[in-house]
């Protein structure tokens, strides 16, 4: 079980590194997005972009707190990075809802 958890914090870590690359690029999977409209489309990347770029630092504490087995921090980081992840989801659903009405 202490390899998984182990293996779950350096995907944590590379999860971040991506989240900061996408943040600061601009670019990535995350942002080809076809079934929005034109006007929502600069909303979407904005929101994305900024998730990452606050995100990805997130990620790469909770991933190393988390690896070094340093509580109460690793929990801490690790609830705030879920919620923002969760925020995302539903603003993402929110996107899609009004495409298709």
């Amino acid at each position: 079980m202490w390899f998984y958890l182990k293996v779950f914090d350096i995907f944590m870590l590379c999860f971040g590194e991506y989240m900061l690359y996408a943040g600061w690029s601009g670019k990535g999977m995350l942002y080809r997005k076809k079934n929005l409209k034109k006007d929502k489309t600069k909303v979407y990347r904005f929101s994305i972009r900024w998730f990452c770029l606050i995100g990805g630092p997130l990620a790469i504490v909770t991933g190393i707190l988390d690896f070094a087995d340093i509580e109460p921090l690793n929990n801490i980081l690790f609830t705030v990075f879920t919620l923002m992840a969760l925020i995302v989801i539903i603003c993402a659903v929110k996107f899609s809802q009004k495409n298709h009405q």
